[in-house]
């Protein structure tokens, strides 16, 4: 790893000391006192005798108490005379009094109407019942995203919620994914919901760096570490995120973290290793060797060659060998992946005091050689009852992940290798390539036999690209309530990270002979505060009203400095003044939003609830004639089986809910920008630095100031029904839903005799409009079976109502020759490029002369989005195993493969085979002088020629594929060890192991040689369908084991 701005170890040590320092003191301020009058032991079952783990057991009157283990059972001091309350979810409230006896055992009994006051944390981190609710929210426990422990959180969430869209960029080690709910609303990028941790609003920017050499440094909320995580709570429209402002409009994704529980101190050891192998590789053909029209040729990697016959060729060493396909070269050049995860949990609490410690290795290996993994994640979570009427709590998770050999992918760049290896000609060794890297004097071998290709391992030996990411994340709350209907709360909390990259070109690199290295280091830091009083009101006996008033205070810096250093005079000294050129950068920006909040909620009879909410945001992005904004919500429930007694339904409730959000934009749009400058050149080659003669030079940004632009504007309308039906055995949770997205800030193009290239404007509309559906059912439920299966349908419509009344069309992401994602009035957002040219028929013309298919620009080649997206979750329990699966089904939506491309016009994949040495003639029509069309007859000059025309990447449409899959997404199967197998009296309280695999089987697959779930661009652009030199994904197979003591 290359390390060279120093600068940044003094404060990674300042944050070091500050953490220690913060763990330190309130670990040692932790007062335990248990009373210790006898133990009651006992085991609390169902009434069909199934034991039931997580069972709440407090003493009444006090703050102490305990749950049950995985087999039912618990263990708690208590005198005697006191009462135990037993309370779980879906159940009727137990309560027992303590006598002589030391064991008390527990038969819960359903309670058809609990389920309507389920729990779910909302806005602002506060709970609310269920029930009260007017709009979505999908909740997703923590033992749900664990059970396959992907190392991005992101991913553990496909299939597991209703509306939501995630897709990985690639299967490099540390891979980041994207995540979308309800679709696409903004042209500009920013389609990601927000995450809240604890309540504390964090980053998630992905910072790209472009098509060429583009690598994948993974995205901000993959930092958070799974096995840290209680629940998830997916708030999906605005009126759910509303009281959250501007940084919410897409959504929100609200994470609780574990805390410690009342009761002695609980250490738990988590443990994985799993095994990752390459999911998917092309069908290769291994008929023809590498060359040009039918000939052998070292210097050509095209599989157009002659026949494979056992011929003596010389290989790129010029020595002597017999020809011959090598089918399996593709699949070693990959390595078996690794991944390990280690886990302590230490947790505990008295009645005054929760706390909680935790700490998480991840070790990874990487299926592209010499790549690797390595996080370090430390949390801790701590509350304080410091008197009846004020709580306290402090929260903290430091992360450290060091990624090392990561691999470029696109195009255009000498560390750009994937396309190499993928495109590897099938007449290539691995094994001799491997052995060969250096020739006898220790210089780097070439393989295309003329000096122009490094051999790939060379590159990612040699070719350091790395990231060193530093992050803390933290929040200190207090909750006083000096009243008993008055609640005041104020959470401060910080993010902040520091990340390293280092890309090397070192000397000898084809591409970069002089070698090349750069550094970049990016600084995020978010400071956000919230001063909150909650109002709690009982109007007689049936009225109540809730209120809530609030003030925030959001900053977002960030900066960005580095340096690329050139021509280095020097081998391997990595130093700047060992470099005959640098070319510096440093880019600074601060942002900051001043809030103020309020929401009314009144309820009347636990059956009507009607809830206003209101923020004024006061944005320094904005001009200020424009910068306050205003956005009011409003939303409704009403749960009928209040008043409708039916004995099939227990419950039932119908919600509407409408929105109106605002947004702002990036800093320094409204003014002049102006960047330093080192260099300066003119004609004929001269040039220089600066200061020039003392002078010194400042350019300005390519993009048009608009002291004008005003925030952006949505409203959406949503309205759903909640149904749970035969004892709780059948849920339903339907929701319909539109929004619109107005007002969008985005770039257009200028006459350059402006002097600029583009322009901010305010223009365009976007729909989303869309249907989803979870269906939860429980078959079967005995003693020794359960089944539970869980159906997450969506449908999302994207539609661009209007753009700017200059603008046909609005390109949001470019790709190559001509591809573009646009947005155009009356179209999704949508694939364009080159198309077969066909006449009114849909018949495809036909060059007459060559016999290949003509081809027009600019034509509109399909939505990338899925026309649905489905969703299977199915658990099966068998006494003390549970078998877990999830299929996770995306239907439609369009993909540019660029892979395919280059494998298919390089003749080297199994489709090229056909017609080899054949006449072959396409199916289309030629055009008639005068008029009309005539069936084509003219043959191609060979196939070479064909797929070169077909799937040359300037043909866009020749490389898009119907992006369909249907993936067995996630297996587990877990045994929880009865309590008989543990010696008597054993320090272990409990142990669970289990059989894991995540991407197992691609059921359904539209798109060859690639996974159509690759999404090049990322998570920091609007859209996805391009695929280009991606590293493949991942199939995974793993063990694990959580011990208890």
């Amino acid at each position: 790893m290359i390390n060279i701005c120093l600068e940044t170890n003094s404060k990674r040590i300042t944050m070091r000391l500050k953490l220690t320092w913060m763990v330190m003191l309130f670990f040692t301020a932790l007062q335990l006192s248990f009373a210790q009058e006898k133990t009651v032991k006992g085991t609390v079952k169902d009434a069909s005798g199934v034991e039931l783990p997580g069972v709440a057991v407090q003493i009444k009157g006090e703050q102490r108490g305990t749950e049950t283990d995985f087999d039912g059972k618990y263990s708690l001091q208590v005198a005697p005379g006191k009462i135990l309350v037993f309370s779980y979810l879906g159940m009727k409230n137990v309560e027992k009094t303590v006598g002589n006896s030391n064991t008390i055992n527990v038969v819960m009994e359903e309670d058809t109407h609990q389920l309507g006051e389920v729990v779910v944390t909302g806005a602002m981190g506060i709970s609310r019942s269920e029930k009260s609710l007017g709009y979505a929210v999908s909740k997703i426990g923590g033992e749900d995203i664990v059970k396959t422990k992907d190392p991005n959180l992101v991913n553990s969430l496909a299939g597991k919620a209703a509306g939501i869209n995630i897709t990985q960029q690639s299967g490099s080690v540390g891979g980041s994914s994207k995540i979308v709910i309800r679709g696409a609303s903004s042209l500009s990028g920013d389609n990601q919901p927000l995450f809240v941790v604890d309540g504390m609003p964090i980053n998630n920017t992905y910072l790209s760096n472009g098509i060429q050499g583009a690598v994948d440094y993974g995205n901000a909320a993959a930092d958070i570490n799974s096995l840290d995580v209680e629940s998830m709570d997916i708030l999906k429209g605005a009126a759910a995120t509303a009281l959250y402002g501007a940084r919410a409009k897409n959504g929100a994704i609200i994470i609780t973290t574990k805390r410690g529980k009342q009761g002695k101190m609980n250490l738990v050891y988590n443990t994985s290793i799993r095994m990752d192998r390459v999911a998917k590789l092309p069908d290769y053909q291994n008929e023809y060797s590498q060359g040009l029209d039918g000939r052998y040729s070292v210097t050509s990697f095209n599989g157009w060659g002659e026949k494979i016959n056992g011929q003596t060729v010389k290989n790129f060493l010029g020595q002597d060998v017999t020809l011959q396909a090598y089918p399996d070269n593709v699949k070693n050049f990959f390595n078996t992946g690794t991944t390990q995860i280690h886990s302590f949990d230490l947790n505990g609490g008295d009645e005054k005091s929760d706390y909680r410690f935790g700490y998480t290795l991840t070790l990874q290996n990487g299926v592209m050689p010499f790549s690797s993994y390595k996080k370090n994640d430390l949390t801790f979570n701590v509350g304080r009852k410091l008197n009846q009427w004020l709580d306290s709590r402090i929260t903290g998770t430091y992360t450290r992940g060091l990624r090392n050999g990561l691999s470029a992918q696109g195009s255009n760049d000498p560390n750009v290798i994937i396309g190499s290896i993928l495109g590897m000609p099938r007449t290539t060794d691995i094994d001799f390539l491997r052995k060969n890297v250096y020739n006898e004097q220790g210089k780097p071998n070439s393989w295309d036999g003329a000096g122009k290709t490094n051999i790939p391992y060379y590159v990612l030996e040699n070719n350091k690209i790395g990231s060193d990411n530093e992050r803390f994340l933290g929040s200190v709350s207090f909750q006083a309530k000096p009243l008993s209907w008055l609640t005041i709360k104020n959470q401060s909390g910080i993010d902040t990270s520091i990340e390293e990259r280092n890309t090397l070109w070192s000397v000898g690199t084809i591409g970069e002979i002089k070698g090349k290295f750069s550094d970049q280091v990016y600084r995020t830091r978010i400071l956000n505060n919230d001063l909150i009083a909650m109002g709690n009101f009982k109007l007689g006996n049936k009225f109540g009203l809730n209120t809530i008033l609030g003030y925030n205070v959001f900053q977002r810096e960030y900066s960005r400095k580095g340096n690329t250093a050139s021509e280095l005079i020097v081998h391997d000294l990595l130093t700047y003044a060992n470099a005959k050129a640098n070319v510096p950068t440093n880019y600074y920006s601060i942002k900051r939003i001043h809030g103020v909040y309020g929401e009314i909620s009144a309820d009347y009879d636990d059956t009507f609830f009607l809830t206003l909410t209101g923020r004024n945001d006061w944005s320094s992005t904005l001009p200020v004639e424009h910068n306050s904004y205003f956005y009011p919500s409003v939303s409704f429930s009403y749960v009928f089986t209040k008043n409708l007694h039916l004995n099939w339904l227990n419950f039932g409730k119908v919600r509407l809910n409408w929105a109106n959000v605002g947004s702002d934009e990036d800093p320094y749009l409204l003014e002049y920008e102006y960047a330093a400058q080192s260099t300066w050149f003119s004609q004929y080659g001269a040039g220089g630095e600066f200061p020039h003669k003392g002078v010194s030079a400042f350019s300005i940004p390519r993009t048009l100031p608009n002291k004008n632009l005003k925030p952006q504007n949505q409203v959406s309308y949503e309205a759903g029904l909640d149904l749970r039906l035969f004892n709780n055995r059948v849920n339903i949770d339907a929701t319909v839903y539109r929004i619109d997205t107005d007002d969008q800030i985005i770039s257009i193009d200028v006459p350059l005799s402006t002097g600029f290239f583009a322009k901010k404007i305010n223009a365009g509309k976007v729909r989303n409009e869309g249907f989803e559906i979870q269906l939860g059912i429980i078959p079967i439920k005995t003693q020794d079976f359960e089944w539970n299966t869980t159906f997450n349908f969506s449908q999302n419509k994207n539609t661009i109502i209007e753009l700017d009344g200059n603008l046909k069309e609005y390109s949001v992401t470019s790709g190559w020759s001509g591809l573009q994602i646009k947005a155009a009035p009356g179209e999704p957002l949508s694939i364009f490029g080159t198309a077969w040219k066909r006449n009114d028929n849909g018949e495809i013309i036909i060059n007459e002369k060559t016999g290949l298919r003509e081809v027009e620009t600019g034509k509109n080649l399909g939505n990338i989005d899925p026309d649905f997206r489905l969703g299977i979750n199915n658990s099966f329990r068998i006494k003390d195993f549970t078998l877990s699966a999830v299929i996770d089904w995306k239907q439609g939506g369009k993909m540019f493969s660029g892979t395919a491309a280059s494998l298919r016009s390089t003749g080297l994949v199994q489709e090229t085979l056909a017609h080899r040495g054949e006449t072959f003639v396409d199916t289309g029509v030629n055009p008639v002088a005068g008029g009309g069309y005539k069936p084509n007859a003219t043959p191609v000059k060979n196939m070479q020629t064909y797929w070169g025309h077909i799937s040359s990447t300037s043909n866009t449409e020749g490389n898009v594929y119907d992006a369909s899959y249907m993936k067995l997404r996630e297996v587990s199967l877990v045994w929880n060890m009865p309590k008989k197998y543990l010696p008597e009296n054993s320090f272990i309280k409990g142990v669970m192991v289990g059989i894991e695999g995540r991407n197992l089987w691609n059921i359904i697959d539209n798109v060859p040689h690639v996974d159509p779930e690759l999404n090049f661009f990322g998570p920091g652009t609007t859209g996805g369908g391009v695929e280009f030199n991606s590293i493949p994904l991942t199939r995974t197979f793993g063990v694990s084991c959580k011990v208890n003591f």
